[in-house]
């Protein structure tokens, strides 16, 4: 999937995430984190299994501040 088949909702949200696109192979998505012990930003790269897995993180938390969590 290239980004251009990605919806505006997803490439503003991936954009947010830390300016994050595909990679040539399309295996993976590369984005940009903030060292926050040394400064300055270092690239990440999330495959498939990563981002399902912020997508769990991300669903628990809301459902903590919707009051469904325990």
């Amino acid at each position: 999937m290239s980004e251009k088949e990605w919806s505006e909702n997803t490439k503003c949200w991936m954009e947010s995430l830390g300016r994050f696109t595909p990679t040539t192979e399309n295996d993976y998505v590369k984005g940009y984190a903030y060292d926050f012990d040394e400064g300055g930003t270092y690239s990440i790269y999330w495959d498939a299994r990563s981002l399902r897995e912020i997508a769990a993180a991300c669903l628990e938390v809301a459902e903590g501040l919707e009051g469904g969590g325990e």
